[in-house]
């Protein structure tokens, strides 16, 4: 995969890395929906199916097994796998099958990001609560949650779809931005443009769609991310305090749990946040700067490099919830058919307790 633009030293070294960055992130996402598909089975248990962060969580396991999904797809059938704007195609049908794809990964990285947000702030709801059967604990506020997340993002994506017009027998050049990978002067039969609405003014409303859909997908979930997890810390220091005052054992016990939930919860939005900042800084890039531009066409390959954060992220949510949760432990052993644990778990897990 060598540039087919002219380039400089630097803009030459990160391009080289991005390429083997991209085989990389491809083989951790092949990776990635197997554990997440594993994942998805076990919170989909009877037995995990009983509490609203659980059900979150199911949201943001199957919002990542989509994208990574996307993922995988692109490798296959894309000719430019980091430009959306650079799709081509002889076939009419193929065009618009790469263009949903597209959507739909943004679409379920979008979902992902917010579904992590609302796993802190339901959680942060319930120790305000000081107690585990608070209404907002229940399944069905997961689902809730869930169904609106996935129409408010499916709005955004709406957006993003109508921005293109699909151009048959192009008669000028491709954007600069393409030629990574193809001749932008040779194209296929079907290509992508910007429509009219999108292009005038120095392409104002579409900077401002970048704008808008980089803070609402990164900048501000990012920033909720540390503030969530000071929140969730301050109360679960004083939910502790509260219970050592008590002195009554069943109440320790569900301290404890308390505990081992909220760190559960902070593990993962700490890895939201160092997945999703590096992103959110560079979707503002669109924003400033031209597609031919220098500094745009380096946060092209960039974003492959942190892209490999998120696929990270989403194979550590199935080894926090095994490390941190018994419930969890114990539906594998039971999918498996193992009835008697008790000695191993006392081994490796000394802190017996669920995700609520």
């Amino acid at each position: 995969m060598k540039p087919k633009f002219h380039a400089g030293p630097y803009e030459q070294i990160v391009n080289d890395i991005a390429n083997y960055a991209h085989y990389a992130n491809f083989s951790l996402c092949c990776f990635a929906l197997i554990i997440n598909l594993l994942h998805l089975i076990v919170l989909t248990r009877k037995s995990m199916r009983t509490t609203s962060t659980n059900v979150i969580l199911i949201g943001i396991a199957f919002s990542d097994i989509c994208a990574m999904s996307a993922t995988v797809y692109k490798h296959f059938e894309m000719v430019d796998v980091e430009n959306p704007e650079c799709l081509t195609s002889n076939k009419l049908w193929k065009i618009y099958l790469n263009m949903n794809v597209w959507a739909l990964q943004y679409h379920f990285r979008r979902c992902s990001s917010w579904l992590g947000v609302l796993l802190a702030s339901v959680r942060y709801v319930i120790l305000k609560s000081l107690t585990d059967r608070s209404k907002f604990a229940k399944p069905k506020v997961g689902w809730k949650l869930f169904i609106v997340v996935q129409c408010v993002s499916a709005t955004l994506s709406l957006v993003y779809q109508l921005r293109f017009q699909v151009l048959e027998d192009r008669t000028i050049p491709l954007p600069i931005s393409c030629a990574e990978f193809q001749d932008i002067n040779n194209a296929s039969k079907y290509t992508l443009s910007l429509i009219p609405l999108f292009q005038n003014n120095n392409q104002l409303v579409l900077r401002l769609f970048y704008l808008v859909n980089g803070l609402v997908t990164r900048d501000l979930p990012c920033g909720a991310f540390p503030i969530l997890t000071f929140f969730l810390l301050r109360e679960l220091r004083k939910t502790k305090k509260l219970d050592k005052v008590s002195h009554r054992s069943n109440t320790i016990d569900r301290s404890e749990a308390r505990h081992k939930t909220t760190k559960c919860i902070v593990f993962m939005t700490n890895a939201y946040f160092i997945a999703e900042a590096p992103m959110g800084i560079i979707s503002l890039v669109k924003v400033f700067f031209n597609t031919d531009d220098r500094v745009y066409l380096i946060s092209v390959d960039l974003v492959i490099y942190f892209t490999l954060l998120l696929t990270i992220n989403s194979i550590c949510h199935s080894v926090i919830c095994f490390m941190m949760s018994t419930q969890y432990r114990k539906t594998i052993w039971k999918m498996f058919g193992i009835r008697k644990k008790k000695i191993n778990e006392a081994i490796f897990f000394r802190n017996r307790v669920s995700l609520e």
